[in-house]
């Protein structure tokens, strides 16, 4: 069995470099592509208190969900569950997922808690207020 010259050994090494830099630039455009849609806020929004604007108390109702007790998570579900049988009484938004529906929804009981207007209507049924009371009790924790 003869060596493999190290001339040889570089050359497949730089082979393999090489297509390692291709394979990466190319992941590298892919995700400034997807960069580039997703969704940016400017800073000066985050502190937008008014009722449509809330961004940074959005943002942060992301943040305080995914440390909500299993008891409320799967009330969470459930609730969320509910409103796909009643979309007419809540933002087409907040019923992509369950996290949308959390932190809309966180939302507009920080608008109600503050005594700003909300600009909803609640249905018939009463899923909106159910929701919207579900935040008093992630309050009390």
């Amino acid at each position: 069995m003869n060596p493999i010259s190290p001339w040889v050994l570089l050359a497949r090494m730089e082979v393999a470099r090489r297509e390692t830099r291709h394979h990466l630039d190319l992941i590298h455009r892919q995700i400034a592509t997807r960069a580039e849609r997703l969704a940016v806020t400017r800073i000066d929004a985050l502190f937008d208190t008014t009722p449509d604007g809330l961004t940074f108390a959005h943002e942060l109702a992301h943040l305080a969900e995914r440390v909500l007790p299993l008891r409320l998570k799967l009330e969470l579900a459930r609730l969320y569950d509910e409103a796909q049988s009643h979309e007419h009484a809540f933002e087409q938004y907040s019923l992509r997922n369950v996290h949308e529906f959390f932190a809309v929804h966180a939302t507009h009981a920080l608008t109600r808690r503050l005594g700003r207007p909300l600009n909803l209507e609640f249905d018939a049924d009463g899923q909106l207020k159910r929701v919207l009371d579900f935040f008093d009790e992630v309050r009390r924790g």
